[in-house]
């Protein structure tokens, strides 16, 4: 977003007075902005980035996006903000996971280990 109404964040704090966009997972729970101690209120919630960077580009808030969805937008916050080389995984507790899941895994914990 080239424009905030509210000024350009220079903390994490001055989101709270900004319109931010959140995302959902099917479970219901939010995606955490693990940079803030206190959570934005989101004026609009989406269940994908390119959802979540469609409304940055037209103005509706601010995002918080994996960095392969933000062509023509501007970075915020580069201080607060990880590197997208890090990879989470979610998965159900109600689910039995097959030992190629855990293999898969314990790939990635290695890898963001190996690449912190």
């Amino acid at each position: 977003m080239a424009f905030c109404k509210n000024g350009t964040p220079e903390h994490p704090n001055d989101l709270l007075s900004h319109r931010c966009i959140g995302r959902k997972f099917p479970s219901g729970q939010y995606f955490l902005w693990e940079f803030m101690s206190t959570q934005p209120q989101f004026c609009l919630t989406f269940t994908d980035n390119a959802l979540i960077a469609d409304a940055v580009k037209h103005d509706l808030g601010i995002g918080y996006i994996f960095e392969y969805f933000n062509a023509g937008l501007v970075p915020l916050l580069p201080k607060w903000t990880q590197s997208s080389e890090f990879c989470y995984l979610y998965w159900s507790k109600h689910t039995t996971m097959r030992s190629v899941v855990r293999h898969f895994i314990n790939f990635i914990q290695e890898w963001n280990l190996n690449n912190d």
